[in-house]
């Protein structure tokens, strides 16, 4: 088989993009045409290395400038296609051009299915883990919610937290938030706003911050009755790779009208156009929802060796 590097930078695991990373190639590990090849690589110097060492015919970039600094016109000098993984593109950016890196690829690739796009830009499904289902009950009298990420304020957790109260009088609700290692956390504001917004006493607030790797991530997920994300919107953004998680972790969710879940608006139960209480008295036919979607997004492994064919 061709073998085919897998660039992600090595910078630190607490990076969304990073971690996006990794579920990518994990998908793409299972191909029967193509000899996948992860590396962490932070220079040019390292990618040559490993270039002669695989001969690969093809390069593929987990991209974005912050985290691949020192990738500038120097990869051509290897006889090999370049391909991008591209982050934070947006229809106007599609439609404009402006997401480019001048002439450094060959193609790009979107994990954005709502987007448009033709020529040298190609749109897969989220990528996600193929993890075993097991069957959960939910207690109705005393729900989990569950709901992770980096802590910033537009994160929108304190939300989660107050519609919790105002849906139930008994929940519980598990928190995850993990120091990001690029921008500045907001974490002791954010558990404040969230325990301001308890005002009842069966109201259970779990807050965990250990880093977890991707595995064990969606494992808290799925301990979860229903799991949450209620961004604030913010125009001209790309989409989460949060939800990446909850769609793993195959239990319903709730998302708020972000336009980082713009992809799912179709799909998935909106904020507040339903509630928790929405979420619980149809449990059983919004997991099923969230398996089909699951389903689906397996199929990033056929998409992704596709447009490989083009190039290769």
């Amino acid at each position: 088989m061709k073998n085919i590097l897998f660039i992600n930078h090595g910078l630190s695991k607490s990076c969304g993009v990073h971690a996006q990373g990794v579920r990518h190639f994990d998908s793409l590990s299972k191909s029967e045409k193509f000899n996948f090849i992860y590396c962490e690589v932070n220079s040019f110097n390292e990618l040559e290395n490993k270039y002669q060492e695989f001969s690969p015919v093809l390069i593929l970039y987990n991209y974005m400038p912050v985290v691949l600094p020192w990738l500038n016109e120097n990869i051509k000098k290897l006889n090999s296609k370049h391909g991008c993984i591209i982050h934070n593109i947006t229809q106007d950016l599609v439609d404009n051009g402006q997401f480019r890196y001048g002439s450094l690829f060959d193609f790009y690739i979107t994990l954005d299915i709502s987007l448009s796009v033709s020529g040298d830009i190609f749109k897969t499904n989220r990528p996600i883990y193929d993890v075993d289902f097991f069957e959960k009950s939910i207690n109705i009298d005393n729900p989990t919610i569950g709901t992770f990420g980096f802590p910033f304020l537009h994160k929108g957790f304190q939300d989660v937290v107050k519609l919790v109260n105002d849906n139930f009088e008994n929940a519980t609700i598990n928190l995850h938030m993990t120091d990001s290692y690029f921008c500045n956390n907001e974490t002791n504001r954010i558990i404040q706003l969230c325990n301001s917004n308890i005002t009842k006493s069966g109201i259970k607030l779990n807050y965990t911050n250990q880093y977890l790797t991707e595995i064990e991530m969606v494992k808290y997920l799925q301990k979860s009755d229903i799991n949450a994300l209620f961004y604030e919107n913010i125009n001209g953004v790309g989409v989460s790779a949060a939800i990446d998680y909850l769609i793993s972790a195959q239990r319903p969710i709730l998302i708020s009208r972000s336009q980082q879940f713009r992809n799912f608006h179709d799909q998935i139960p909106i904020w507040p156009d339903f509630d928790f209480r929405y979420i619980v008295e149809n449990w059983k036919q919004e997991q099923n929802r969230i398996c089909k979607i699951y389903d689906t997004c397996l199929n990033v492994l056929t998409e992704t060796e596709k447009i490989i064919e083009n190039y290769v």
